[in-house]
């Protein structure tokens, strides 16, 4: 199994061209794919000593859209905003003598982020900005505190309209925007939503419909929420909850990811004693997903994103080490990617996800990692599982292709 490396690859004007055959073997339930053609959205060279990215610090928008942070000298503080969109290329939308921490997109090219202005090794002043090809806008500034290395503020989830999620450090979820003159809205505070307890609160996310998703978790206990917040009625229930034995996590394992309708995942503790599982939410229902590839159990898991179909998009290590790339769509687990696998002429040394990685239409971007040095983003499609007449016959190539 591989994704190749379109022709578009090398050049993004020419498009995304996809096989036939990766069209429809998302359909063999723990099958691994054929071919998918993957356009490069961003690459370094081994010993590149500028543009430097982080593993899961981009966001995927519809409309082929990837928002992500670069350093343009890792010996400074410098550092750019980028706006890749497929069969166009990149854009840089600002660059700055900043640390940017966290951000979100839309499908209109907009993104809202997070940054810190360093001063000897601590944060100065922290940011929360919009910026897009028309410009840019500041929200908020807070200083220090002194001698932290913690940034203020982390941003995320950015809707149509351009509403955003934030989270203060230490302190509220807030759901911001579209624009600086608009009052952000309290979604949650650490003691709010619990009275009697003092909750952190990790990251929030705006939603299409205006409301916001947030987590917490108690600082007595590990077990974790995921919150939603109506703001037409201020009222907060959580819709992901590990203290509820009957949802079968005891915890949340990192941070929940959403869409735009409000669906949500999270990778947690199994109550079972079974390693870790995805709770998927979606509609007010919520499913336990126990992936399995090839008769193996992955129970050790990485990153999840979900989309409004209610797609989920992970990542997980196989017992020989392996990492692997996976999507599960009612039930079905289907292999897109694994450490080895051959991508843009060479091999798959790393692969990660962020929890902004996939969009409605099931497109993706992943980080990767290649033996001959290489390393940042490729953007690609989840085929549609039943979607095309010759399902057998790619289920078949795909079987014959795999390693």
């Amino acid at each position: 199994m591989s994704i190749r490396a379109a022709s578009g690859i090398r050049d993004v004007r020419r498009g995304i061209r996809w096989g036939v055959a990766g069209l429809a073997a998302a359909a063999c339930c723990s099958a691994a794919l054929a071919d998918i053609d993957a356009q490069l959205v961003f690459s370094r060279s081994l010993g590149d000593p500028i543009n430097l990215v982080d593993r899961t610090r981009y966001a995927v928008a519809d409309g082929g859209l990837v928002a992500f942070a670069s350093a343009d000298n890792p010996l400074s503080s410098t550092q750019s905003i980028r706006l890749w969109t497929a069969g166009q290329g990149t854009q840089t939308l600002a660059t700055l003598n900043e640390s940017i921490t966290s951000l979100g997109v839309n499908a209109q090219g907009r993104v809202a982020y997070a940054s810190a202005r360093l001063n000897f090794g601590s944060v100065a002043e922290s940011f929360v900005r919009t910026v897009d090809s028309g410009g840019s806008a500041q929200f908020e500034s807070l200083p220090g505190p002194a001698g932290s290395f913690n940034n203020n503020f982390f941003v995320r989830g950015m809707n149509a309209a351009g509403q955003f999620g934030v989270t203060r450090a230490n302190g509220n979820a807030f759901r911001y925007g579209p624009t600086t003159s608009d009052t952000p809205i309290t979604a949650g505070t650490p003691n709010g939503v619990e009275p009697g307890q003092f909750n952190r609160i990790f990251s929030a996310a705006a939603l299409d419909d205006g409301s916001a998703l947030f987590q917490t978790a108690r600082i007595s206990q590990a077990s974790t929420r995921v919150w939603r917040f109506d703001p037409a009625t201020s009222q907060v229930a959580p819709i992901i909850d590990a203290f509820d034995v009957s949802q079968g996590i005891s915890s949340i394992d990192g941070t929940f990811a959403a869409s735009g309708s409000g669906n949500a995942a999270v990778i947690g503790e199994a109550r079972n004693g079974g390693g870790e599982t995805i709770l998927l939410y979606q509609n007010g229902s919520r499913t336990l997903i126990n992936p399995v590839l090839d008769g193996e159990a992955l129970v050790n898991l990485g990153r999840v994103s979900v989309n409004d179909g209610g797609s989920v998009l992970f990542s997980a290590f196989l017992q020989n080490g392996q990492t692997v790339l996976a999507t599960n769509t009612g039930g079905a687990t289907t292999e897109l990617i694994r450490s080895g696998d051959a991508l843009f002429g060479s091999t798959v040394t790393a692969l990660d996800l962020s929890v902004d990685a996939l969009d409605d239409s099931g497109s993706f971007a992943f980080y990767f990692e290649l033996a001959n040095g290489r390393s940042g983003y490729a953007y690609t499609l989840v085929p549609a599982p039943g979607g095309v007449a010759v399902l057998l016959a790619a289920c078949a190539f795909a079987a014959r292709r795999r390693r």
